[in-house]
């Protein structure tokens, strides 16, 4: 469009031009006033604002006009007018012979908007206009991927699924590990809090299973604690053996300790032990659940005790603590059932470090009591490995995922995709993902519309009776995908909820995770056999038969690991990826060699096999002031955004777009070993008084830290320092947590403070510059970075630069003394403090 615009410009030169008139009660007579199908005139209006050849006395911009059915030039030109309090568009009418504002918004339904459509790519004229080269492309149409793109490198398939199924299991491990550590450095209160579990736990027996393995029985107390309850109790000694090792009568009076042992004797391998007993608890094996929990709901919540509610589902490994420090304890077990008020579990007795002592607390007449907590929820990862399974046997995605197969796109002329409503950039993603026969990625930087184009490409699908599968990393965001910013009085008129009401499809949501209020009332527990869109998390899909869907939409693509992503994908016959891989990766629980190999997405695989020619940028962004987007643009897009005019100079009053506060102060630790800074809380506390001050509302203005330790006491810094409770809709959070999210005002608070520079995992070469970009994308109007500047600037020891995130810390803080300001606490301060109230 650049290249158009440029000739636009040098054909307006030449003529001689004049304001555009026109006859409004003539047409409105005649009805040719209003148009059925509005222009995406704020688009058009936007480029020729942003060109910056077509500006008229400094306060507005002419518009070129194209001829009725053309896109001839005919020398007349609209105004617009950005600086108004309202923006319009003005033309001069014919019955008054003066000049006459419309809103811009109303502005695209009338016939002088008509005047301006082939300026957008969505409608091509007839002809190429006279003052275009023939090469010239009027709807700036970068190359758009052809028949097909070869891979740019191949992979050794048998490497890639074996590093995968390699990564799964390191994962797991390291999720155990990480569990073990929170269970013995936290009170059981904070630990039910953030894993599940319960307490007052009671030894209710032992047993001997039908393999032969050991079953402690456990109950949690309730009113009733009568031996009646079905509850299998006694000491585990039941056949009079004199110890307390199993005896399976079904292998000749053999005794096991452990499923490697059993395994042995009965010539399986220990999984295969572990699930044949796991189906002959469970009857037919696992139902269909979410991604938080194994079996069937209702087994695993029952009347007397919510074990779901805890934390607790069959199937999980959990970690049981005595209550009362005695020896033997922690130890770890497999949950295989629960009923009523117990669980039967399978104790991993090999790892206990006091066997003796750990049987004699599970004794029936012991009067040892437990904590239980869950120590890993193994049902994602088998979803993962079933999952990596099933592609590798697939030869053509197999072939895809490796790069030994050129990925195909039909012919353009072959898809009807009706992007009027889309910006270029989205637009042209849609188109192609449309036209993806295996897969296609759509980048999409903060605040470009990622959401919008992905509603839009699903709409378009399902116009074109295709099923599609929509699927996120995490419950919001599937939501978000189907109702949009709908409430349950109204509907978004941009959402799929919205078409969904009138009837132009129907959608589902699979899982018991949701808490949005429509999705919840609309969509959770319809028939997803039958609708036209179903919404689920990535590991809920397992659910599904390969290749049910047509068409796979993944949002937040980038936030997920590879095994995890393969999961929808197996689900449908092509996929789409969306996401930001210049914001937070994947996360992981563990630190190996190949760490930052595995924790690629399957949207940055897929770019490294293939190129750019898999993939569109969306570069419009409507979220930040142009100073909040700067640094970012520069620093990890390449340049390559570009501002709305609606968001490319809103402020709040005379408050600076960006600012700096450089805080020195000391950087202490929690009880639980997160980081905290008191110096910066205040800075915080203060900033948000002069927020306040200048009538910001506290719900409009976020705080984000890296450290939940900061997060902790700048909510409670808040809520002492202002009993009302006029802070008390400040949002505070991670970085992390904010990902994904926007605020009117940000205050970003970098809590690392101390002589050598050191920083911690903001530090780390890929994944610290990513969360920065997180964390300076959220802000709109006002962006405030709070932190001790020499900290975060000084390369600690001897660090080769390339190996830290130091320079983009030292890039950004040239960048504020360069482009904005940096204050101190004090004119802070001072600047609350004088504000009129």
């Amino acid at each position: 469009m650049e290249d158009a615009l440029d000739a636009i410009k040098a054909q307006v030169d030449g003529m001689e031009t004049r304001p555009a008139v026109f006859d409004r009660e003539l047409r409105q007579r005649f009805d040719r006033w209003r148009l059925a199908d509005p222009v995406p005139a704020e688009e058009i209006i936007e480029r020729f604002a942003r060109h910056g050849g077509f500006d008229g006395d400094g306060a507005t911009v002419r518009i070129p006009l194209h001829e009725v059915d053309s896109a001839e030039l005919t020398g007349e030109y609209l105004l617009y007018h950005p600086e108004h309090v309202v923006e319009c568009v003005g033309f001069y009418e014919y019955e008054k012979g003066d000049l006459t504002h419309i809103r811009i918004e109303d502005f695209a339904e009338t016939f002088p908007a008509w005047r301006l459509r082939f300026w957008h790519h969505s409608n091509a004229p007839p002809s190429q206009p006279s003052y275009l080269k023939e090469s010239t492309d009027l709807a700036d149409e970068s190359a758009a991927p052809g028949s097909s793109v070869a891979g740019l490198q191949s992979v050794d398939g048998e490497d890639l699924f074996d590093q995968l199924t390699a990564f799964v299991e390191r994962e797991k491990e390291a999720e155990r590990e990480q569990t073990r550590r929170h269970f013995a450095d936290l009170s059981a209160e904070q630990f039910f809090a953030e894993f599940g579990g319960v307490s007052g736990v009671e030894p209710a027996g032992r047993e001997v299973g039908e393999y032969g393995e050991q079953i402690v029985t456990l109950r949690v107390p309730g009113e009733d604690q009568d031996d009646d309850d079905g509850v299998p109790g006694g000491d585990f000694d039941t056949a009079g053996n004199g110890d307390d090792t199993a005896e399976d009568p079904t292998a000749g009076g053999a005794r096991y300790d452990n499923w490697e042992e059993l395994a042995e004797a009965a010539g399986m391998s220990p999984d295969e032990v572990r699930e044949e007993r796991k189906a002959a608890i469970n009857g037919e094996g696992e139902a269909d659940g979410d991604a938080t929990g194994a079996g069937d709901p209702s087994s695993a919540a029952t009347d007397d005790f919510d074990f779901r509610a805890a934390g607790l589902y069959p199937g999980s490994e959990v970690i049981i603590g005595h209550e009362r420090g005695g020896r033997g304890f922690p130890v770890e077990a497999e949950l295989y059932e629960v009923e009523g008020r117990t669980m039967r579990l399978g104790v991993y007795w090999r790892q206990t470090e006091d066997k003796a002592a750990a049987e004699a607390a599970f004794k029936a007449d012991s009067d040892a009591t437990f904590v239980v907590g869950e120590l890993l929820n193994v049902v994602p990862f088998d979803r993962q490995w079933d999952a990596i399974e099933t592609i590798q046997a697939d030869d053509r995605k197999s072939d895809v995922l490796t790069g030994r197969r050129d990925v195909g796109f039909r012919d353009a002329t072959e898809v009807d995709v009706r992007t009027g409503d889309l910006n270029e950039y989205q637009a042209r993603a849609c188109t192609s993902a449309m036209r993806a026969e295996d897969v296609f990625c759509i980048h999409g930087p903060p605040g470009t519309g990622k959401t919008r184009t992905l509603t839009k490409l699903i709409r378009e699908a399902a116009r074109d009776h295709q099923r599609v599968l929509a699927v996120a990393h995490s419950n919001q965001a599937v939501d978000n995908l189907l109702v949009g910013s709908s409430t349950t009085e109204q509907a978004d008129p941009r959402s799929l909820h919205a078409l969904a009401q009138d009837d132009e499809l129907s959608m589902a949501r699979v899982g018991s995770n949701c808490d949005h209020p429509v999705v919840e009332e609309e969509y959770v527990g319809e028939d997803h056999w039958q609708a036209d869109v179903v919404g689920a998390t990535m590991s809920a899909a397992h659910q599904f038969p390969d290749d049910l869907f047509d068409l796979v939409v993944v949002d937040e693509a980038t936030q997920a690991t590879i095994p995890a992503t393969l999961i929808p994908v197996s689900k449908g016959e092509r996929a789409i990826l969306a996401g930001d891989h210049k914001q937070l990766p994947p996360y992981h629980s563990g630190e190996y060699a190949d760490r930052e190999e595995m924790e690629k997405s399957l949207f940055e695989h897929v770019l490294e096999v293939y190129g750019d020619d898999i993939a569109t940028t969306l570069a419009t962004q409507y979220r930040m002031h142009e100073d909040i987007a700067a640094f970012p643009n520069d620093a990890f897009y390449d340049g390559i955004l570009t501002h709305a005019s609606r968001n490319r100079d809103w402020t709040i009053g005379t408050l600076d777009p960006l600012v700096g506060v450089d805080v020195t102060g000391s950087e202490e630790r929690t009880p639980r070993e997160s980081l905290y800074n008191p110096a910066e809380v205040d800075a915080v506390v203060a900033e948000i008084d002069r927020l306040l001050r200048y009538g910001v509302d506290p719900a409009d203005v976020g705080v984000i830290t890296p450290y939940t330790g900061q997060v902790a006491k700048i909510r409670s810094a808040l809520a002492s320092h202002d009993p009302p409770g006029l802070h008390h809709d400040v949002t505070v959070n991670t970085i992390d947590a904010f990902q994904g999210s926007e605020s009117e005002v940000i205050v970003v608070s970098f809590v690392r403070s101390n002589d050598a520079g050191q920083i911690g995992f903001l530090d780390f070469p890929n994944e610290g510059p990513r969360r920065l970009n997180v964390a300076l994308t959220r802000a709109k109007k006002r962006l405030v970075l709070v932190g001790d500047w020499d900290c975060l600037t000084t390369l600690p020891g001897r660090r080769d630069p390339a190996d830290s995130a130091t320079p983009v810390y030292q890039n950004l803080h040239q960048h504020l003394l360069d482009h904005a300001s940096v204050e101190t606490v004090g004119e802070i301060e001072g600047d609350a403090v004088g504000r009129p109230e």
